[in-house]
């Protein structure tokens, strides 16, 4: 009995520290994301769906920064990664008419979408993990 309550124990634990470890994650590469946009001038306010996107770029549309800061710190770019996920529900749930079906692209594509309002969203996606 007490050592099926260590080995669950034990179980909840790693997977604690595992989320723990992710939530960690997915907090830098919106640190790094925000540091990519900081400046006005490297937002690139027209972005496309499925638009390429390369590190070595110094001008980015909000989906481009949060790839290539993923692919740094990650070494892959995932859609489904947990800092994808919180950037979308803070993009989707104040701007919902400006989200479409992939709102991280359209909100950045809107043409009543501001350099602020992009900052904003990704300082409240950094909020939500700290």
């Amino acid at each position: 009995m007490y050592l099926n309550v260590f080995f669950i124990g034990i179980l909840f634990l790693g997977g604690w520290m595992n989320a723990c470890a992710q939530q960690n994650k997915a907090l830098e590469v919106l640190l790094k994301t925000k540091s990519k946009l900081e400046d006005q001038k490297n937002w690139n306010p027209h972005a496309t769906y499925g638009e390429t996107c390369h590190s070595t770029d110094t001008i980015y549309s909000l989906g481009c920064a949060i790839s290539t800061s993923q692919q740094e710190l990650r070494g892959k770019k995932a859609s489904r990664n947990k800092e994808m996920r919180v950037l979308r529900r803070k993009v989707f749930w104040r701007y919902p008419f400006r989200a479409g079906l992939h709102p991280i692209t359209y909100f950045n594509a809107h043409k009543k979408t501001t350099h602020k309002e992009v900052i904003g969203r990704i300082k409240k996606a950094i909020k939500a993990l700290q």
